[in-house]
């Protein structure tokens, strides 16, 4: 994995270029969701996709930030996200959200029947991993790009709490992109489905950027 910013001056705030490279003999399927980079927070409920009650951007690149002369990792903070209701309308909100959330449900209801799970975090696994799969051949690459920035949303919803890395001015940190992959990730598939997979390995493990300096 290379992450490349968007020019030399850009390291927060600004776009950056992920990029895949599957230099093996092996056909792999790396589970991966390119919606957006989440935080390290050992305190919030989605520490990884494994030990995840909500399976939103657990599978997301976790962005890693320690001061420079430091060991351990910054802890992100986690709050309510702010929102405007001079702008924006409470209730309208509401009415969204519900539909979303009806419109999720009816969708993971489908999928339980179509794949035979009976247990609902299951399912949601199931059809989260499977809904966000990179398929690499030997030889072959992947790109995309993600906002660089020290704050997530932790579910992709208008209410959802936000996390954030408090950074000093005029401080040195290194920070690094790192993708978290449980080892028994293969345990989340159904025989159907590695029945259809089988022309690829999956990988497990984690995936690890070099350094970048802030």
């Amino acid at each position: 994995m290379t992450v490349t910013p968007q020019n030399n001056k850009c390291m927060l705030d600004c776009k950056m270029k992920i990029t895949f490279i599957n230099t093996s003999k092996n056909n792999y399927m790396i589970p991966l969701d390119t919606t957006g980079i989440r935080a390290y927070d050992g305190n919030i409920f989605w520490l990884d996709f494994k030990n995840s009650k909500k399976v939103d951007k657990s599978l997301c690149l976790e962005l890693s930030i320690k001061k420079s002369n430091t060991e351990f990792p910054l802890e992100a903070t986690t709050r309510k996200k702010d929102i405007d209701m001079d702008l924006i309308n409470f209730d309208s909100l509401s009415i969204i959200a519900k539909k979303e959330n009806d419109e999720y449900q009816e969708k993971l209801e489908n999928w339980k029947v179509k794949y035979k799970i009976k247990d609902n975090k299951k399912a949601e696994k199931n059809m989260y991993l499977n809904e966000n799969l990179l398929f690499l051949e030997s030889g072959q690459e992947f790109s995309y790009y993600i906002k660089f920035d020290t704050s997530f949303e932790l579910e992709n919803n208008y209410f959802s709490p936000e996390s954030y890395y408090l950074i000093t001015p005029d401080t040195k940190y290194h920070a690094v992109l790192k993708l978290k992959i449980p080892n028994n990730i293969q345990s989340y598939f159904t025989t159907e489905q590695k029945e259809k997979y089988k022309k690829y390995k999956i990988f497990a493990g984690d995936i690890i950027s070099k350094p970048l300096s802030l």
